[in-house]
């Protein structure tokens, strides 16, 4: 059930439709952030390397505008042309001195998971 691409590494334009997946029985697809690229068995090729096909924002956001911005990526290929994983979980810092304490925002959850969030007006 899982893709394997045609290529190493694919831009976002040549991934099939998840419909064709679908059709074509291959709807399962395998990132992993480390390691991927080193792997030397082939039975292992659905795993794929994440940071050279998709860029990510930041993994632990603070910002209730969830700005979007690219965080973690590695190329070859530019971020426009990459996919995009998008974190959209809120935490709070508890204790703001260096790299803090992060917390879930439960505060914020309502409107962080709520229905106008992913309502998009015109």
């Amino acid at each position: 059930m899982t893709y394997v691409p045609p290529q190493p590494v694919m831009p976002r334009e040549d991934w099939p439709t998840l419909g064709a997946m679908i059709s074509s029985g291959k709807r399962v697809v395998v990132f992993i952030d480390k390691g991927a690229e080193a792997r030397m068995e082939s039975a292992a090729e659905f795993i794929l390397p994440e940071f050279q096909m998709l860029w990510e924002d930041k993994p632990d956001p603070t910002d209730i505008s969830f700005p979007c911005k690219v965080d973690r990526t590695q190329g070859p290929l530019a971020p426009s042309r990459q996919l995009n994983l998008i974190n959209h979980n809120l935490n709070a810092n508890i204790f703001p001195i260096g790299r803090g304490i992060l917390i879930p925002d439960r505060l914020n959850s309502p409107r962080t998971n709520g229905v106008d969030v992913w309502v998009v007006s015109s």
